[in-house]
């Protein structure tokens, strides 16, 4: 769950979110838990940038559940959010 979560937290970040296609597992790149509800997910993105071109975009989300219904985008913080090539 917290892989789709920093998902959409990556859609909204980008020039044009209704571009955005992400990968069957959101955790393409990997994840794991650091301790306390945190996870950390590297995945990527196909969108398109602020020209129109399709570009591969990879990201590190850092998030923590904090409590609630876990497919409540409220239950969750997001820490870190960074994109790279």
């Amino acid at each position: 769950m917290a892989a789709i979560m920093c998902s959409n937290y990556v859609e909204v970040s980008l020039k044009s979110p209704k571009s955005a296609d992400f990968p069957w597992d959101k955790a393409a790149g990997g994840s794991k838990s650091l301790g306390n509800q945190t996870y950390a997910i590297r995945s990527y993105v196909d969108a398109q940038n602020s020209y129109g071109a399709q570009l591969r975009n990879w990201y590190n989300c850092k998030i923590q559940y904090k409590s609630g219904d876990d497919a409540n985008p409220a239950s969750w913080k997001l820490l870190d959010l960074s994109f790279s090539n």
